[in-house]
Parts: C-alpha cells; sequence; structure tokens
C-alpha cells in the first residue's frame, strides 16, 4: 500500500478546534509521570482512565487542555503539568 506522511498540512495551535475522530495525545508531568492517547469518538467525548468521560469536540485545544487539566486534578491531588497536543485526525481544510 501507498505511504501517507502523518505531518499535518494546517498548523494545529491552542485554536484548533477538536473534531470526533481525532487522536489527543495528553502528556503528564511533575508529581505524577503518565501519557494517554485518547480517541475522540462519534460523542465527540475521550475517556480518561480515573476520569471518566470528558467531552472536547468544539473545544479548542486550549479549551481542553483546562478542562482536562482540572478533571485530573480531581484524581491526582499532587502537583503536575499536563501538555495536550492532536496526534492525528481528520483536520478539516
Amino acid at each position: 500500500g501507498r505511504q501517507f506522511a502523518l505531518t499535518p498540512s494546517i498548523p494545529i495551535g491552542p485554536d484548533y478546534r477538536i473534531n470526533p475522530g481525532d487522536k489527543l495525545l495528553v502528556t503528564v508531568w511533575g508529581n505524577v509521570n503518565d501519557t494517554f492517547a485518547l480517541d475522540v469518538d462519534e460523542r465527540g467525548v475521550v475517556i480518561i482512565p480515573k476520569v471518566g468521560v470528558v467531552e472536547v469536540a468544539g473545544r479548542t485545544l486550549a479549551e481542553a487542555k483546562d478542562i482536562i487539566y482540572q478533571r485530573l486534578a480531581g484524581v491526582f491531588i499532587v502537583d503536575f503539568n499536563i501538555d495536550l497536543t492532536i496526534k492525528e485526525g481528520k483536520l478539516k481544510t
């Protein structure tokens, strides 16, 4: 089969709006170190271990990062940081 480059043709910044079908990569570091690869399902939600369902579709990356951080903060009592990126997805041009 043909090989496709996974490099997105459009820049993905904090204002990118998340769509169903996107794959999010959450990196947690600090007193907790973990990585979650999350699929946004057709309902527009991701399921995070120990946290549960988080609605992300239609939100910007920055908004989703804040929400995911707050939800994780309810589980991890210690200080930590997160980064949220789009791993791959159905990029709308």
